[in-house]
């Protein structure tokens, strides 16, 4: 048994491969990455190739190795599950290629590696097609899980670590994530994490529980699991003792900068330990700036931390650059937050992995910047030819380099990398060079779009007819039916899936809900249409209810039928899958509403609002459900929030009823929170009045606020420009609701009339007297209404009255 081994390649399973003396020899080389050594040099596996070598075996190639695998010594499966599960993340996530032992000796390769993609279909998700090597997933898939996908049970910790490896691989190559895959995982996980106490006695490496804790972050992070990420890796944080505080120093960006600003950094504190990394000519180079205008990195005017960091360590830190987008808004500021995290890892690259991912991750935070986007993408390209073997060069390191920290890094395989790349060269207008990437990895969703933006329609379908031709799949139905728009090839795949693709179903949902909204743009809705949608997306749920983005479409189906209960349930799923969804949450909130649960309404308007940052819409909503909910406090930041966004807010009713209630309520004796209230509110009025044009309505309120607080004046002052405000109404007199307007604004203006001076009640006896004086002047001329006669007789004369009584006296 090799002494040295690479930290969490084979350490999860010291104990195991040190007692293993029947088994030695397979133990040390994959301590040494040497996998098609260890496999080869297997009699086992010997036996499951030479048997499936055989035309006449009819066997699956899954089915073949669990029966080899059966009677074998359980560390001898385990040594092939390993084994076999590098092997074929190497071969998709990080490369270097290698020369196959498996697919040289069978003799019909295609439908070989075909029957294997079908069998690692799950809850109707397909497989990538073009994933590479599947059958070392299924070999390892054989030596970690049974027939029905459950863990096999193990009495070394590490081998569960391992099952959750093999089972999250798996995931990573599925169109969508799959509600089985993924009990399956917690399933791995909460084993690992209830025998925790067995990491710190028995596991030689003191980095151990962090590496491991912070790939289950990652696990829960992929399935949109952020509360449980963040557990995870705040508990190892716990475990590598290292403070992470977010601080600020000054520093230029550009070279012709004379002053300094203020610049976020990171800063750290760690414990006294050693730092074992990797060569820096193993790793891949930092593409340089080279920009005549900013610098290649912040230039400090004074010392700040860049102490090396260990592997784990930076690991984390990328993890927690994670956490922070995950609990922020999506906008600016979120990203100029993430990019110190990114920065304190770059400074010393340590591990392979680690640095990849550092260097992926910065690429994607400079991308929409005009300077920086060309290393951006020069980057992420160089990343790809080092991972394809495109490059010749010490960047060309070795599988034992490579794979270290590969799970605790989170690097993602090389077609999500190339898609990256393909992402940001369309937002960047280079089409063509995107296209190329998404036709060699069979991306078809986005070869759709790329070819629509170059007008180039006819091509798409011509491309898709001439695949299914020669290799017809339920996935190739669905791109054809995206194409043509027509039912009958999202059924033909149906069909051919045996009734098993969630694409099809999911698929053909949206082509009825889409044909549902556009009835009701031209006025002529069709319910039905949605029902049958709804149907459609509920046999998809059926299939795999991980499907974030097919609960969403069926609340929206549902919200046009009025069928509260569903659409609520719907949008619940997606949040629970997607929590940053603020549509999902807005929705939700909507359908509370409808349900009369205010409660439920307001708490889900507060997550689409922290989600949504600056959607003034959100806020309005949030504004409306939090008064109604006697969520004062909230309801005057909302307004705030609207006011921020969109330089107004007029809402009336919202602002009468926080003026007529923000004085009353029961804050429990705390005198200063009342005192407060009362102060955000006169803040708000105060914005309000001076941001833009107030309509008479919102003068008024806002006079009424400042006679509650005292200040007569200023709400005299508000009252007579809310009278000015309504009188400016062109042709007033000719319309019933403007006409109601200057009537109440000038009730407005004359409460506390009695309180007045002789010359106040005067000026006011004239105001009335002029307004009476301009409705029977319409009335004259024939332009009239019961409404204003109404007006007339029933407000303003018995109002003219009383003042004159009042001067009188």
């Amino acid at each position: 048994m090799a002494e040295a081994m690479p930290p969490l390649l084979s350490s999860l399973l010291y104990r195991t491969a040190t007692q293993d003396s029947a088994h030695g020899d397979i133990w040390t080389h994959i301590c040494n990455a040497e996998f098609v050594r260890a496999l080869e040099e297997n009699e086992t596996f010997q036996s499951i190739i030479t048997a499936k070598s055989s035309q006449e075996n009819g066997k699956k190639f899954e089915e073949e190795c669990r029966s080899q695998l059966e009677p074998r010594d359980k560390t001898e499966v385990l040594a092939l599950g390993v084994a076999s599960l590098q092997l074929f993340r190497q071969m998709n996530w990080t490369g270097p290629t290698f020369q196959d032992p498996v697919i040289s000796r069978i003799p019909d390769k295609e439908n070989f590696q075909a029957d294997i993609v079908a069998s690692l279909v799950v809850d109707g998700e397909t497989v990538f097609p073009r994933v590479q090597a599947p059958w070392y997933l299924a070999l390892s898939r054989a030596a970690f899980l049974d027939e029905d996908g459950s863990p096999k049970q193990h009495e070394d910790l590490g081998a569960w670590v391992w099952i959750a490896r093999c089972i999250f691989a798996h995931q990573q190559i599925l169109e969508s994530n799959s509600a089985s895959l993924f009990e399956s995982l917690k399933g791995a996980i909460a084993y690992v994490m209830t025998e925790e106490y067995e990491i710190n006695k028995y596991f030689h490496n003191p980095d151990l529980p962090a590496e491991m804790l912070i790939e289950f972050g990652h696990y829960f992070n992929y399935y949109g699991r952020a509360e449980e990420s963040r557990c995870c890796w705040e508990k190892a944080q716990t475990y590598l003792d290292l403070d992470l505080e977010m601080g600020g120093a000054l520093g230029v960006r550009t070279k012709f900068q004379t002053t300094p600003t203020p610049q976020l950094i990171l800063n750290t504190k760690r414990s006294d330990k050693s730092i074992n990394g990797q060569s820096i000519e193993m790793l891949p180079r930092s593409v340089e700036l080279n920009d005549d205008t900013r610098l290649e990195s912040i230039d400090f005017t004074g010392e700040i931390d860049t102490k090396p960091l260990s592997p784990c360590e930076q690991a984390l830190i990328l993890a927690k650059c994670l956490d922070t987008k995950n609990f922020n808004p999506h906008d600016n500021i979120t990203l100029e937050e993430m990019k110190p995290y990114v920065t304190r890892v770059l400074a010393h690259p340590t591990t392979w992995s680690v640095h990849c991912v550092a260097l992926i991750t910065r690429s994607l935070l400079e991308i929409k910047q005009f300077r920086l986007a060309a290393r951006s993408l020069e980057q992420i390209q160089i990343l790809c030819n080092i991972i394809n073997g495109k490059m010749d060069t010490t960047e060309h390191s070795s599988a034992f380099v490579r794979l270290q920290l590969l799970s605790t890094a989170a690097l993602p395989p090389i077609w999500e990398l190339e898609k990256k790349l393909a992402l940001a060269n369309m937002e960047l207008g280079i089409v063509r060079d995107a296209l190329d990437i998404f036709t060699r990895w069979q991306i078809w969703d986005n070869m759709i779009i790329c070819l629509r933006m170059l007008e180039q329609d006819q091509r798409c379908e011509e491309l898709v007819r001439e695949r299914l031709k020669t290799n017809p799949s339920p996935l190739l139905w669905c791109v054809l039916g995206d194409i043509k728009k027509d039912e009958k090839y999202y059924e033909k795949a149906w069909v051919e899936s045996k009734e098993r693709s969630t694409r099809a179903q999911s698929s053909l949902g949206l082509l009825y809900l889409r044909r549902a909204e556009k009835l009701v743009d031209l006025g002529t809705p069709d319910l039905d249409l949605y029902r049958t949608a709804i149907a459609s997306f509920q046999k998809a749920v059926n299939l795999n209810g991980m499907r974030g983005d097919i609960w969403f479409s069926m609340g929206c189906a549902a919200l046009r039928v009025e069928d509260w209960d569903l659409a609520a349930s719907a949008f619940r799923k997606t949040v629970d899958q997607d929590p940053q969804n603020f549509q999902a949450w807005n929705n939700l909130g909507h359908a509370n509403i409808k349900q009369n649960r205010k409660q439920k309404a307001f708490y889900a308007l507060k997550e689409a609002c922290r989600c949504e940052y600056d959607n003034w819409k959100v806020w309005d909503n949030l504004c409306g459900v939090a008064v109604d909910t006697g969520a004062f406090g909230d309801a005057i930041f909302a307004a705030g929030r609207v006011l921020d966004i969109k330089h107004s807010f007029d809402d009336p009713m919202v602002l009468d009823v926080l003026v007529h209630n923000v004085g009353k309520i029961d804050t429990e004796g705390d005198e200063r929170k009342q005192t407060r209230l009362i102060e955000n509110l006169a803040s708000l009025i105060e914005r309000l009045l001076s941001a833009s044009r107030v309509s008479p309505r919102v003068w008024c309120i806002c006079g009424n606020f400042y006679a509650q607080i005292g200040n007569s004046k200023k709400a005299q002052e508000c009252r007579k420009a809310g009278y000015r405000e309504a009188k400016s109404i062109e042709s007033w007199e000719l319309r019933d609701d403007s006409a109601v307007v200057v009537v109440n604004t000038l009730k407005c203006l004359l409460t506390d009339v009695e309180s007045q001076t002789t010359k106040e009640k005067k000026s006011a006896l004239l105001l009335s007297r002029g307004v009476v004086s301009t409705l029977k002047r319409a009335r004259e001329n024939g332009t009239w209404s019961d409404a204003r006669e109404n007006l007339l007789q029933n407000e303003l004369e018995p109002m003219i009255a009383s003042l004159s009584h009042e001067r009188e006296n």
